[in-house]
């Protein structure tokens, strides 16, 4: 068992032992006092859901355990189905882009914050040494740094400009490599300060003990033989004794073991268990995919739908929201703290107590998050108690406000605004504090334990809608977001999208009259030359304009053209209800052209035409059903004029008698490599549908292709 004692610059300074041999008498106040000190222990423990804790098996709800990790896997499954049904992917991974960017200058990052704790070392070596005395200037040197090592931190998340996420992780590892330095320091500082007192009185005893009466001499020596003694014992911890503590290995080891209070020696385990870390690896994967589920799935849409009230929206992120803290729970208390610790042997695994059965919120406080309740407890509240005197309610109050701010800090960078939402809900578990403890909820266990769940259910959304809704809903990863619920906003998009769309017709008005006036200048181009027309009609297009595809309107009247490709349109119907009978509906576009310039020629004032007006007046020609449509063969295009489609079989004989007009069963073995009966069978329906006509004169039967001759 190791107990941890309270470290600041004097609270175990023994400021009222005499340090110069004294032949007054030694008053009440000068008696050497041992500090009162708040004792905490590092044992070795176990975590309430690691699997190799014995006390699983005597736990009587380890079945509902089970079932909820089998009802998670469900929950999985059901969201990547409904995603597949939705979407046709698995899982989208906007949200894991989101995650994963600029990961590389991220972990530089994070390896450079961590590598300038170290130091933390140089200054505990400067303590000892004398050159800085930690109770003076070393003190202030001390918060000093941690000061800036914040601040720099803090302006480097800025000026990388990361997503919330990344901003985030990096602030928090930032707050947790701060609060190991404190602790480093203010351990080392003060056990420098012991050392130095230790080292006084042993070179005072021998000059004590020859100039003092015996009667003095005595009284004196008893109390610097006390004093001596504890020194002694404050400087020792386990095997290890102050200063061998302060290297570079150390503080690694340190930082590396999951505990926020430094200590000179630790309990270990005797080694690193392989299939452990596999086990806490799988885990926490396993987690984390519930996780970004329930995150991708069943949070961001809820929480920038415009459409749903907040009161809506908070009810439906009530269940969504509790999973993810759950899930955050299990994945940094449960597996990743048991991994580091793993790692480093360490053996205190007391990361949390049942919170979950908690009744005041001051019970919670003290049970989810160990590593920094003890932090705190050392170093802030019995620090405010003996070094400041102040009484155990300031010293609270201190506690939970130094806590907020930490808390606020990290959602000041994360939305890169000043809210103070969370500020305010952390600071209000004071109040919640003396609420509960009032004897209605602390005589009835059920009210208090619904209550703080009734808290904890409606806290979580209600902070996501204050800071998502409000404070960064307009930038996530690179999916652009709905606007927010909020009226102020929906009233500012109305008022700009209204503006838009006044620019957009003014820019519509001034884009009419340039055309207008274009079509005016060249009204007799667009009429007789093909070629200008099917320009003039290929710019509109572009731009969305189809001046010549209606017999009503401006354009009609302006050019003339309405009935255009109408009258075109019927004149190849004529032309295709000719040819039909020879080649069963599948015309070569040229064929079909030179009949209609043979109809339309004895009328001088119509239009020359072109293979594009052809081709836009066949297009007008399909809600007829009576299949007209233009095929692309190889290089010909052929009009199809009766309402069935060619097959692939067709389509490739067509293809293979385009250069000689016809095909026979040995080009069509030779070249597409068929069997005998898909060759009979493909043939067969060419001749049914009249598409092609058999010769039956010569050796090999021939099935010619009216449409190419």
């Amino acid at each position: 068992t190791f107990q941890m004692t309270t470290s600041m610059p004097s609270i175990t300074r023994t400021a009222t032992a005499p340090v110069l041999p004294s032949k007054q008498q030694i008053t009440e106040k000068q008696q050497f006092k041992l500090a009162k000190q708040r004792p905490l222990y590092f044992r070795a423990r176990l975590t309430q859901f690691d699997l190799s804790n014995p006390d699983r098996s005597n736990d009587t709800f380890r079945g509902f355990y089970t079932l909820f990790w089998i009802a998670m896997g469900f929950y999985v499954i059901q969201a990547v189905v409904r995603c597949y049904e939705q979407e046709g992917i698995l899982l989208s991974l906007g949200f894991f882009r989101l995650l994963s960017k600029d990961g590389v200058a991220l972990l530089i990052s994070d390896l450079t914050m961590v590598s300038m704790t170290l130091f933390s070392v140089l200054f505990s070596n400067l303590f000892i040494w004398g050159v800085l005395p930690y109770e003076t200037v070393g003190f202030v040197v001390q918060h000093t740094c941690q000061a800036l090592f914040l601040f720099v931190n803090i302006y480097w998340t800025f000026w990388r400009n990361w997503p919330w996420v990344q901003s985030g992780f990096f602030t928090l590892h930032t707050i947790v490599m701060m609060m190991k330095m404190h602790s480093y320091t203010a351990l080392n500082g003060d056990l420098s300060l012991k050392l130095k007192r230790l080292r006084q009185l042993k070179q005072n005893v021998p000059v004590l003990v020859s100039t003092n009466k015996k009667n003095e001499k005595d009284a004196e020596i008893e109390h610097v033989e006390a004093e001596m003694k504890f020194l002694e014992e404050e400087l020792v911890h386990g095997n290890t004794r102050f200063p061998d503590n302060v290297t570079i290995m150390n503080f690694l080891d340190y930082l590396l073991v999951p505990s926020l209070v430094y200590w000179m020696e630790y309990p270990r385990t005797e080694k690193i268990r392989v299939w452990y870390m596999l086990e806490k690896t799988t885990a926490t994967l396993g987690s984390f995919l519930m996780l970004y589920v329930t995150t991708e799935r069943y949070i961001l849409p809820k929480l920038y739908d415009p459409n749903m009230s907040e009161p809506r929206v908070i009810l439906e992120l009530l269940f969504p929201f509790m999973l993810n803290y759950l899930f955050i729970f299990y994945i940094i208390f449960e597996c990743i703290l048991n991994a580091f610790a793993e790692l480093s042997r360490f053996a205190d695994r007391n990361f949390y107590d049942d919170w979950w059965n908690s009744v005041t919120y001051d019970e919670f406080a003290r049970k989810w998050n160990k590593p920094v309740h003890h932090w705190l407890l050392r170093h802030v509240y019995t620090q405010s108690i003996e070094s400041y005197k102040m009484t155990k309610t300031n010293a609270t109050f201190v506690t939970f406000l130094l806590s907020s701010l930490f808390h606020e800090l990290v959602l000041v960078i994360v939305t890169q605004k000043i809210r103070l939402y969370m500020f305010v809900i952390q600071m209000l578990q004071l109040p919640m504090i003396v609420l509960g403890r009032l004897p209605i909820f602390r005589n009835r266990f059920w009210l208090g334990n619904g209550f703080f769940w009734l808290c904890m259910l409606f806290g979580p959304p209600f902070l996501g809608i204050l800071y998502c809704r409000e404070a960064f809903w307009s930038s996530w990863a690179s999916h652009p977001l709905p606007m927010p619920a909020n009226r102020e906003f929906k009233q500012i998009g109305d008022s700009i999208a209204a503006k838009e769309i006044e620019q957009l017709q003014l820019q519509m008005e001034s884009f009419k009259t340039n055309l207008q006036e274009f079509a005016l200048k060249h009204r007799k181009d667009i009429r007789k030359d093909p070629t200008f027309r099917a320009h003039f009609q290929r710019m509109c297009t572009n731009i969305g304009v189809d001046p010549l595809a209606s017999n009503k309107g401006f354009w009609a009247d302006l050019l003339g053209v309405g009935d255009f490709y109408y009258e075109l349109g019927i004149q190849i119907i004529e032309a295709c209800i000719i040819s039909r009978t020879n080649d069963g509906g599948l015309t070569e576009l040229g064929d079909i052209m030179k009949r209609v310039e043979v109809m339309r020629g004895k009328k001088t004032k119509q239009s020359q035409i072109s293979e594009d007006d052809m081709i836009r007046a066949i297009k007008t020609l399909k809600p007829l059903n009576g299949g007209y449509e233009v095929l692309q063969i190889g290089d010909r295009k052929l009009v199809r004029s009766v309402p069935k489609e060619l097959d692939k079989d067709q389509s490739a004989l067509l293809l293979l008698a385009q250069k000689t007009g016809y095909v026979n069963h040995d080009m069509i073995k030779n070249d597409l490599g068929w069997s005998t009966e898909r060759i009979k069978t493909a043939t067969q329906h060419l001749l049914q549908d009249g598409i092609a006509w058999l010769d039956k004169f010569g050796d090999l039967e021939s099935y010619w292709i009216p449409s190419y001759f």
